[in-house]
């Protein structure tokens, strides 16, 4: 046991006890899976590859539970920077994850956070302090990318503060695990940090000593890879090399190998330099691909409460249709304000007043009556905050609207755009509540989610008198700046819905065929010396020879035969569904676009069977053969079935 007495500097020393309990935590509790992501945050996001999306699901589960400390797209660029094949990928996936099992580990950090937080606040500055280490588990010695990079991003934001590049390039290219953004001047603050570090870190001394090398993959930046293995199917970073050498010594030895001190701080510096950068270059690309908008305006102005979608949702004894028009409101507002959506409900893969109702009665934020009681949002829209609510009983339109245009033009903490609900009555009715779109020549401009079709109160509402209004706000979106949320079911940036060529209504309706892309699959083997024999033998056999449940991918793309109307072989192309989901894939070979004796349903410029079958898959031929030979069906791609081939986008060769 290990006592520490007289602590002067309480906020200091809280951030130590809590970097040393939740890490205690963070290793003793749980390891997760390495996995490294093959792609873009954008198509990480849409692609099928189930270890890309558990990926990506890991790290919006760690930032809806520390949303100031995690920057997301850092996180992600942090194990993106290490290069990696879909091969790895596959090896890296945890068949036994629960997002749910996964979302309650993260957030007993956050518990511990707050309970030594407060704990520590609570003691007098001459109490003693103390804590014993806990007890080795078979996984203690083990750490993984992302879980080290978390541990070292929640150190550079100090644990109780907010994330900044600046800050966490400086703990990237640090000497330990946590505890690097000590003052090298603060004699008392690096003992008490060397000494944790070294208390924490040699549980892993003697394991590490024992576990075999294993080739990971092409570290394509730096060379060699420092990884080992102690499971069947799962590689870890040993937690030993990364606390002794820092974040980015401790995962690259070819960094650790550098002799020379101030050579191997130059290289670390370097490194972290580069992370950040690729940081913010996934932010300009997830800007600039963030179209895919879940926005009011896009089926015809509002929400409304009594949509079937949602409208016979239960609140109470009653429905969203009846009473869900204060929901209703609030995710309107939600969606126009732009924040960061995540952790959509099953059966929901867009933000809607369906997937809020559904999220919020969950956590508890619907009374027995079916009123919503402000809460029980946060791990659907972290950042969103509910704010004053004001009195007022004003039947006056020109004095509600200088009230709201007051307030609207005032930060919510003095830097936020605020957001308002309106709670009215009108004709001496009962109590309905509408969203503020806007103030404008002393017209409150509204989204109403109840029968009225005008924008204003005067067009919808005789009579009207306005009891309260709500202020609501993100953390997310500055003032002055307003927004369409993205909403994916995984919560990072989203993608477009639709693509430049466009398929007539006419075609497209035909679902998928199949062709088999295995050369002991078929009777035939691919030509050497063409552009699908090229992407067969140098591209998709080196890098693992992948299937994606049956269908050949590479890159996390599907590999896929078309006609050259929407590119050639080598090409990315992305195709999109009738109700804007993303087929991200690679044309592997030409269709014939030429009538053939034996095809009694000939091709044209669309596709086979008169244009109807425009995507054919290269399949593992025993996967089709026992799912149901195409996928599109009730085994095989369900989320597919039915639904016409809309449109493509051509985004380039591989080759180039």
């Amino acid at each position: 046991m290990r006592v520490i007495k007289k602590i002067k500097n309480k906020t200091f020393y809280k951030k130590i006890f809590v970097c040393f309990f939740v890490t205690l935590i963070i290793c003793f509790s749980f390891s997760i899976n390495q996995v490294q992501a093959s792609m873009l945050g954008k198509s990480a996001v849409d692609s099928a590859n189930a270890s890309e999306k558990q990926f990506w699901e890991k790290i919006r589960i760690i930032k809806s539970i520390f949303p100031n400390q995690i920057d997301d797209v850092a996180l992600a660029a942090t194990v993106l920077y290490r290069g990696s094949s879909s091969s790895v990928l596959s090896n890296q996936y945890d068949e036994d994850f629960d997002k749910n099992d996964y979302r309650n580990q993260i957030q007993s950090i956050k518990n511990a956070v707050n309970d030594v937080n407060t704990s520590i606040s609570n003691k007098k500055d001459n109490e003693t302090l103390s804590f014993t280490k806990s007890k080795d588990d078979e996984n203690s010695n083990q750490i993984d990318l992302l879980t080290a990079a978390t541990i070292v991003m929640l150190d550079s934001s100090g644990w109780f503060g907010t994330y900044s590049d600046e800050n966490y390039e400086k703990a990237l290219a640090g000497d330990r695990l946590f505890f690097n953004m000590v003052d090298e001047n603060d004699a008392i603050g690096n003992a008490i940090s060397e000494a944790f570090n070294a208390i924490f870190c040699t549980a892993g001394a003697v394991a590490n000593a024992t576990l075999i090398p294993i080739e990971f993959g092409n570290d394509i930046l730096m060379g060699e890879a420092d990884v080992f293995g102690s499971k069947i199917g799962k590689r870890f970073y040993t937690m030993t090399n990364i606390c002794a050498h820092g974040f980015i010594g401790g995962t690259m030895q070819s960094v650790r190998s550098i002799k020379d001190d101030d050579a191997r701080n130059i290289a670390k510096q370097e490194i972290a330099k580069s992370i950040i950068k690729l940081a913010e270059t996934y932010r300009i690309l997830f800007a600039e691909q963030a179209e895919c908008i879940v926005d009011p305006s896009t089926i015809g102005g509002v929400w409304k409460q009594y949509d079937s979608q949602w409208g016979n949702i239960s609140l109470g004894n009653s429905t969203v249709t009846n009473i869900g028009c204060l929901l209703t409101s609030v995710s309107m507002l939600i969606a126009r304000s732009g924040t960061q959506i995540t952790n959509l409900p099953n059966g929901y893969n867009q933000f809607n007043p369906g997937a809020f109702v559904t999220v919020v009665k969950q956590n508890g934020g619907v009374t027995s009556g079916g009123a919503f009681a402000w809460s029980g949002f946060s791990s659907l829209a972290p950042n969103w905050k509910i704010g004053n609510s004001v009195s007022l009983g004003i039947s006056n339109k020109s004095q509600l609207a200088q009230k709201l245009s007051n307030e609207l033009s005032t930060p919510a903490e003095g830097q936020y755009q605020k957001f308002i609900v309106l709670q009215i009555h009108h004709d001496k009715s009962s109590q309905h509540w509408v969203a503020v779109d806007s103030v404008n020549n002393n017209e409150v401009y509204i989204l109403d989610p109840g029968g009225g079709s005008g924008n204003t109160l005067d067009q919808n509402y005789t009579g009207w008198v306005v009891d309260t209004y709500r202020v609501m706000y993100a953390t997310d979106i500055p003032f002055g700046k307003v927004g369409s949320s993205t909403a994916t079911n995984l919560g990072m940036p989203s993608c477009t819905t639709s693509g430049d060529i466009l398929i007539p209504e006419e075609f497209g309706h035909g679902g998928y065929t199949v062709t088999y892309y295995l050369n002991s699959d078929n009777s035939w083997n691919w030509s050497r010396d063409s552009d699908s024999g090229r992407l067969y033998y140098d591209y998709w056999l080196p890098n693992g020879a992948n299937f994606t449940n049956g269908i050949a991918t590479y890159d996390g793309r599907f590999l896929i035969a078309c006609t050259n109307t929407f590119g050639h072989v080598g090409d990315k192309i992305d195709f999109f569904l009738e109700d804007g989901t993303r087929i991200p894939c690679i044309m592997a070979d030409e269709k014939s676009q030429v009538y053939v004796a034996w095809d009694h349903n000939p091709a044209n410029k669309w596709g086979h069977n008169n244009g109807q079958n425009i995507i054919e898959f290269e399949v593992l031929r025993s996967y089709a053969n026992s799912h149901g030979t195409n996928p599109g069906n009730s085994s095989w791609y369900p989320e597919w079935q039915g639904k016409r081939v809309a449109s493509a986008k051509n985004l380039g060769s591989i080759f180039s």
